[in-house]
């Protein structure tokens, strides 16, 4: 059964919160739900690539984080998708840019393949343990 918390998060009894990573990927300052819901804005998205996603901006570093809820109810959080040629150009003459470029790719690398399983195995996982998260 999922049970919502004082902040607004949710957790299946005996687990952390369903929502996964709701911190930002590069000053890894923590945020909830309801600064998701009051703050992000919705972006669309093909179904076959996820659905639609949010876009939050860190009230730590104002960097762009995106956060995706899959059918299950939950959110994860994760950088953007750095543009290979444009950003590694840029990045060749800014030095702020290379290091956020770094830490986009370290995050990618730290978490192969963590989006399909949040869209599928995951959700799976917490429909089988009681009700989806809302």
């Amino acid at each position: 059964m999922i049970d919502p918390d004082r902040r607004g998060s949710y957790h299946l009894r005996g687990w952390a919160t369903v929502d996964l990573d709701l911190f930002c990927w590069y000053c890894e300052r923590a945020f909830g739900r309801d600064d998701i819901l009051r703050d992000a804005y919705l972006i669309p998205r093909d179904v076959r690539d996820g659905g639609p996603y949010r876009v939050y901006h860190c009230r730590g570093c104002d960097r762009v984080i995106h956060v995706e809820r899959n059918a299950a109810g939950a959110y994860w959080a994760r950088p953007p998708a750095p543009v290979p040629v444009v950003d590694d150009l840029v990045a060749l003459f800014d030095r702020g840019l290379a290091a956020e470029l770094e830490r986009k790719r370290s995050w990618e690398r730290r978490f192969p393949g963590k989006g399909q399983w949040f869209h599928s195995d995951y959700v799976e996982l917490l429909r089988s343990g009681g009700a989806a998260a809302r």
